[in-house]
């Protein structure tokens, strides 16, 4: 016999051998069949929990990567699906222009009759601007220009008087405003846009009005500026500008990283009767998009804050008029109104505020006010000749005019 198959054969034998001297030892114990049906049974109830574990990781995995795909294909395709919308469903009226800092603005020549209530005649420039005189966008020599931003009380479209340009009219007739500018022509330019609030006028300034070479900025504002949030009335007509309108319109509410499960929400979630904030559809996405406003008083007056900072930036003197409002002059105003100017200037040093009040103090309140709360002509009249008061006795003493507003 081969010596390899006698040695295979003897460990064979030997092995034999060890397994019945060893089995005695280590399985002394008979082992009954109750306990160990028991121990089977738990044996297979670890398997089937360690079957539940892993069916339920992998679950887990597999709508986290199904999470990150929804949100991936939504961030790549939302934008496209929104402008396939066409501008009739994301655009506001058609009396607007889109603007990629303002939001809008006012189309250039336009000229537009209103109707009840407010039954005005308004018309635009070749800039937009709320005049009926054009003027070169660089500065003549010999001419000082007064930017005005503001809203609707500065647009004055509910109007037939513009206050702004009453302001014209009585500083040129001003002897003493006349000796401050040393004899220059005023201009006043109106970038006035109704709808628009402090975020907006900080926007207006940097991009638009700054380009006029202004030599004294006046900003008018009312308190309930301060809560509007940047917006847009008009979808932008150039492929270039869609993209940031878009994503700063839409896309810039979405919170992409949160831990929402937002593949849920869109779907089954509805039955459940939870909020989608990213649904599939772009019409159901476009429609929710209804906040215009900031959600606390706090929120509010950071974002002024920020804006005021921008325009003292731009214009380290520039003038803040407060126009009253009829809730501020009935008493009706709400809590959240109150000390708004003096908590801003607190937050923003160099911010001095003008209150406007004494311009319609005296007279009959329902002949100040319009059924919708603007000022009617005649206070627009009133106001306008007080602003230029105003300027006036701020500006009395000779001085150089370009230090001003800027």
């Amino acid at each position: 016999m081969p010596h390899k198959l006698r040695t295979l054969l003897s460990r064979r034998r030997y092995y034999k051998y060890w397994m019945k001297r060893t089995h005695k030892k280590l399985w002394p114990i008979k082992m009954s069949k109750p306990r160990l049906s028991s121990m089977l049974t738990t044996i297979r109830a670890l398997g089937y929990w360690r079957e539940i574990t892993l069916l339920m990781v992998s679950v887990t995995i597999s709508y986290l990567f199904a999470e990150v795909g929804y949100r991936a294909f939504q961030y790549a395709t939302l934008p496209g699906r929104i402008v396939a919308l066409g501008n009739a469903a994301i655009a506001g009226s058609s009396g607007y222009v889109f603007d990629a800092f303002t939001g809008y603005r006012y189309p250039p020549n336009q000229d537009v009759r209103s109707g009840a209530p407010y039954n005005s005649h308004w018309s635009t420039n070749r800039y937009g601007h709320v005049s009926t005189k054009d003027y070169p966008r660089e500065k003549p020599d010999g001419e000082y220009r007064i930017a005005v931003i503001g809203d609707s009380f500065t647009a004055n479209i509910t109007n037939n008087i513009r206050w702004t340009e009453l302001l014209e009219s009585e500083l040129k007739a001003s002897s003493a405003w006349r000796a401050f500018t040393a004899g220059k022509r005023t201009r006043v330019l109106n970038f006035g846009v109704d709808g628009m609030g402090m975020v907006q006028f900080a926007a207006m300034l940097h991009h638009h009005a700054l380009g006029f070479a202004p030599d004294l900025v006046i900003v008018n504002f009312i308190v309930d500026d301060m809560w509007r949030k940047l917006t847009y009335r008009r979808a932008p007509d150039s492929v270039a500008d869609m993209d940031l309108y878009v994503r700063d319109r839409f896309l810039s509410r979405v919170d992409w990283f949160s831990f929402r499960p937002e593949l849920v929400a869109a779907t089954v979630g509805r039955l459940w009767g939870m909020r989608c904030t990213l649904p599939l559809s772009a019409a159901e996405f476009v429609s929710a998009n209804a906040d215009l406003r900031y959600s606390s008083r706090a929120e509010a007056l950071d974002a002024a804050a920020v804006a005021i900072s921008s325009i003292l930036a731009d214009a380290p003197r520039a003038i803040f008029l407060q126009a009253a409002l009829k809730p501020e002059v009935d008493g009706t105003a709400p809590a959240e109104w109150k000390n708004v100017p003096e908590d801003l200037a607190k937050a923003v040093p160099g911010f001095r505020v003008i209150s406007m009040r004494h311009a319609i103090a005296g007279a009959d309140i329902d002949s100040l006010f319009i059924i919708d709360g603007h000022y009617t002509d005649r206070t627009t009249e009133l106001y306008g000749r007080a602003v230029a008061q105003e300027l006036i006795d701020r500006f009395s003493e000779p001085g150089p005019p370009s230090d001003s507003g800027r």
